[in-house]
């Protein structure tokens, strides 16, 4: 069973968890490359599809946390874009009433 969590970050954390994400991917992918590896030449066919089907579960969750990192990283970027948007709108406000 899997459960979707929520945590709160400052903003100028999102890119380090969103890594801190990424390795934790990573370091998954390695085990299945490694349990594929190892099932290859394996004669017990009842032990190959139990595990095919485990690592297939495995990557379907790896998806989903490729999923939640793509989308916490295109809220940042929207962020970061709108941030610099009124900045220079505030900016060209200024320049306006001074004018």
């Amino acid at each position: 069973m899997n459960a979707k969590m929520t945590i709160t970050v400052a903003m100028d954390d999102i890119p380090q968890e969103v890594s801190r994400l990424l390795e934790n991917v990573s370091e998954k992918l390695k085990t299945i490359v490694e349990r594929t590896s190892n099932l290859t030449y394996n004669q017990d066919y009842s032990l190959v599809v139990s595990e095919i089907d485990d690592i297939r579960k495995q990557l379907s969750l790896i998806d989903l946390n490729y999923e939640d990192c793509y989308s916490v990283l295109l809220g940042f970027i929207k962020y970061q874009t709108d941030s610099r948007i009124n900045k220079l709108e505030a900016k060209n406000a200024q320049e306006t009433t001074n004018e």
